[in-house]
């Protein structure tokens, strides 16, 4: 709840003064989310995996393309940015 990826069920919570359930943009911004476990979904691609990722971090989606394709290349997936990730 606190990372913005499940809906909270009832109370409050902030960061930096920051509202986290009413202004999560914004708190996306500073708060990242580093999971403990296989952070690759089998049924999405590289490509679309970033897509996810930038979207949940609050990515400027006028800008999404670019940045994805951007990051396909600098880690040097673009052959394989439509392969399962499984």
């Amino acid at each position: 709840m606190l990372t913005g990826l499940l809906t909270k069920s009832e109370g409050t919570a902030s960061v930096f003064e920051k509202d986290l359930f009413n202004q999560m943009k914004d708190v996306r911004s500073f708060l990242g989310v580093c999971p403990q476990h296989e952070i690759h979904f089998d049924q999405l691609t590289p490509e679309e995996h970033i897509r996810f990722f930038h979207a949940m971090k609050g990515g400027d989606p006028a800008t999404r393309e670019k940045e994805v394709q951007e990051i396909l290349a600098d880690v040097g997936v673009v052959p394989d940015k439509d392969k399962m990730s499984k």
